[in-house]
């Protein structure tokens, strides 16, 4: 989009004459998010986990098993008292050390509803790998488009 495109778009972030720009780049950082490889946001959410320190969400496979675990009893122990299901593909650990499993689905929901993902990245922008290169666009013409949103508000747009 160029920065007209971006000022138009801007212009419904408006209420009582002023535009939340924070808000925009939130909703723009969401559809980024919504576009990235699964993998890759997988990733880069494990990124943000860790640094907040949350528990990190794993592959669960017998490799996961392996790094984790000491002995079979640890590892059914984990799996007993937690909400862990075989046959889902992802796995992380509770705050009591018993572990829950994810569908690919479930995850996924996870990660694209978790709003304080998207307001992590916005605050820290340079420590990720997703594709924003549209969000760091527009913070780089920030005051262009907000002087041309404003422009268009102030004529009705």
């Amino acid at each position: 989009m160029n920065i007209q495109e971006h000022a138009v778009q801007l212009t419904a972030y408006e209420k009582w004459g002023n535009i939340d720009f924070k808000d925009y780049l939130k909703d723009l950082i969401q559809e980024q998010i919504e576009d990235t490889y699964f993998y890759d946001l997988i990733e880069n959410y494990n990124e943000y986990l860790s640094k907040n320190a949350y528990e990190e969400i794993y592959i669960n496979d017998e490799d996961f098993f392996q790094m984790f675990f000491e002995s079979p009893y640890e590892a059914v122990r984990a799996t007993q008292y937690g909400e862990y299901k075989y046959n889902d593909e992802f796995v992380r650990f509770n705050g009591y050390g018993n572990l829950e499993s994810f569908s690919l689905v479930e995850l996924e929901r996870e990660i694209k509803e978790d709003t304080t993902f998207v307001s992590h990245i916005l605050e820290n922008i340079e420590d990720y790998d997703l594709t924003l290169t549209e969000v760091n666009k527009v913070i780089e013409h920030k005051e262009q488009i907000l002087k041309q949103a404003y422009k268009l508000v102030n004529e009705g747009y």
